[in-house]
């Protein structure tokens, strides 16, 4: 254990807001460059304040793979709880994505509970063993992908609960994709994000999924999530076409879904080694496509 496992990233120097922004946007565009390219359609300020979200979910997603014992994730967890209620009181912590999260969360009025829930989700990261089951594994996905979506359509002045429904059904599609496109990411690492109950009533057992054994019972199991997603992708393209215009950008990166299915789902493909390769001109396209049309290719 050291103290710079326990700790977020090291604190940046003092800085004016020109500053915390660019080393915001440039973590996002490095680790998240699908959002990165959506905010690219909202007008400023709120493209600062849609990154400064994007990257307050890349430091929770990285939590996990920079710690070296589950505690130390769970104390990097709890600082984030702290820079949230400090943020409350007016303070600054020193830390970028930190600081303009708390320029965001005041500018846009972010809902504390929200923001909370999202760090308090990631806790199943920190564990070893599978999703319990699709039920338990959606609901991850709509308190982490999901909150992410709603929480961008807050700051493009969407708050309606059908905005909320949309975010829900928009993040369980996006992340059910991108849990299958990191199948062999997370598997080198030792993580295993697929419900457990469906996968043994399947057939599949947990430990040749793990070795690296690929059979025809996991790959009709992968096809049946990838279902799952498309069909929450359909309910929630359906509910973008009632979004105005301004709040589109919130909602582009569900616009690459159905292609990264299909490319999940290429025959002779290894779900377990084989990453599917990004096509960004694609997808650039695909986001173009749908904030000028007002509908999901």
């Amino acid at each position: 254990m050291t103290a710079h496992d326990a700790e977020p990233t090291e604190p940046a120097p003092a800085m004016d807001d020109a500053q915390r922004a660019a080393i915001v946007a440039d973590t996002v565009r490095r680790l998240d460059r699908d959002r990165y390219r959506a905010a690219l359609f909202a007008p400023s300020p709120q493209r600062e304040h849609l990154l400064s979200l994007f990257a307050f979910n890349i430091e929770l997603a990285r939590v996990r793979e920079e710690v070296s014992e589950a505690m130390l994730g769970e104390i990097r967890l709890e600082w984030w709880r702290e820079a949230l209620e400090r943020a409350q009181a007016g303070e600054t912590v020193g830390h970028p994505v930190a600081d303009a999260l708390a320029l965001a969360r005041r500018r846009c009025v972010l809902p504390d509970d929200l923001l909370t829930d999202m760090i308090d989700a990631r806790q199943s990261d920190l564990a070893a063993t599978p999703m319990p089951d699709q039920t338990h594994l959606e609901d991850y996905l709509a308190r982490t992908a999901g909150t992410v979506f709603q929480l961008a359509g807050y700051i493009l002045g969407q708050r309606d609960e059908r905005t909320a429904h949309l975010a829900r059904h928009a993040g369980i599609a996006f992340g059910l994709t991108g849990i299958m496109r990191a199948l062999p990411v997370h598997r080198a690492q030792g993580l295993l994000m697929l419900p457990r109950a469906e996968l043994g009533a399947a057939g599949v057992q947990t430990g040749d999924v793990r070795q690296g054994k690929v059979s025809d019972a996991l790959v009709d199991e992968l096809g049946r999530l990838r279902k799952a997603a498309e069909a929450h992708r359909a309910v929630a393209a359906e509910e973008f076409v009632a979004l105005p215009a301004q709040a589109r950008p919130a909602f582009l990166p569900l616009a690459l879904v159905r292609g990264q299915l299909r490319a999940l789902a290429k025959p002779g493909r290894d779900p377990l080694r084989e990453v599917p390769k990004p096509q960004p001109f694609t997808g650039l396209l695909r986001m173009w496509l749908a904030n000028a049309t007002g509908r999901i290719p």
